[in-house]
């Protein structure tokens, strides 16, 4: 739907709630568990402000659903990929327009290694992975699927050939970083 419940664990009891024009699919508590991230199917990307519960700021920019939000780098930055094939980096320390670091095309899902300078995202036909610097927008590493019925990758470094770089064929759905950045997961139809 398009409400988003906020839950205490203890008391099991709803804390707050907070809504979009439409559904709800991509949800990011920031490390410091001051703000939420939510991404929307308006395209909108909300930042709720949990101890103020001031209005939300808006992040726009994509131009279809939104479903991952990512905060990385101690909550300073996030990272939303939209259906418009885009995944937009934010510096949240900066007012609109200057906000958005960087575009990346072909996007979504999104995982960040732990420091944030690699952005992991999927390609534009489903069976690629593309690996990259968050700093400065580069492209790092490209990993094509060829063979079938495997669920890990070799680590980027180790993948010189398309052929090295070991995707299930078909669809990726979910993936995530090793913290050192040499090895990504992922699930696939």
């Amino acid at each position: 739907g398009n409400t988003v419940s906020l839950w205490d664990v203890n008391s099991q009891q709803v804390l707050d709630s907070y809504t979009h024009t439409a559904a709800v699919w991509g949800l990011d508590f920031s490390p410091d568990g001051r703000w939420l991230a939510s991404g929307g199917w308006d395209g909108l990307v909300k930042l709720w402000d949990l101890k103020s519960k001031k209005p939300p700021r808006e992040l726009r920019g994509h131009s279809n659903k939104v479903q991952p939000v990512k905060f990385v780098l101690g909550g300073t930055r996030l990272a939303s990929g939209s259906w418009d094939r885009t995944i937009k980096l934010w510096d949240l320390s900066q007012p609109p327009p200057n906000d958005v670091l960087h575009v990346f095309k072909d996007g979504s899902p999104v995982a960040f290694t732990p420091d944030g300078r690699l952005l992991t995202t999927l390609g534009s036909n489903a069976t690629e992975i593309l690996l990259w610097n968050a700093m400065n927008g580069t492209l790092q590493t490209l990993l094509t699927a060829t063979v079938p019925d495997l669920r890990a990758l070799l680590s980027p470094q180790e993948a010189t050939h398309p052929e090295q770089a070991q995707i299930l064929q078909g669809g990726v759905l979910d993936l995530a970083i090793s913290p050192d950045g040499r090895r990504v997961v992922f699930s696939a139809t």
